[in-house]
């Protein structure tokens, strides 16, 4: 959401919030909010899972509920980072 409400405000993504001033920090808040109104409030993930939903989905597009839903039986079935298993000797 970052990288289209700097990309609709016509500002650089910075890494750090306190590169941005006071007013560009006030539109991107009102941005990310409505972009939050129009897209739904979406689910917390860890870097690890947002970069594997992405890999599998895609990165440029809005994943369905339907594909999310997959994702967290993939998830729960223990299918999306197997473990390594040891040869036993």
């Amino acid at each position: 959401m970052l990288r289209e409400s700097c990309s609709k405000l016509g500002l650089p993504r910075h890494k750090w919030a306190m590169n941005y001033s006071k007013e560009e920090l006030a539109a991107l808040s009102q941005e990310i909010l409505r972009l939050h109104e129009d897209w739904g409030l979406g689910v917390c993930l860890s870097v690890a899972l947002h970069s594997k939903l992405h890999s599998l989905y895609g990165s440029r597009r809005i994943i369905t509920p339907e594909e999310f839903e997959e994702f967290k039986r993939l998830y729960h079935a223990g299918e999306l980072f197997p473990t390594v298993t040891k040869e036993k000797h």
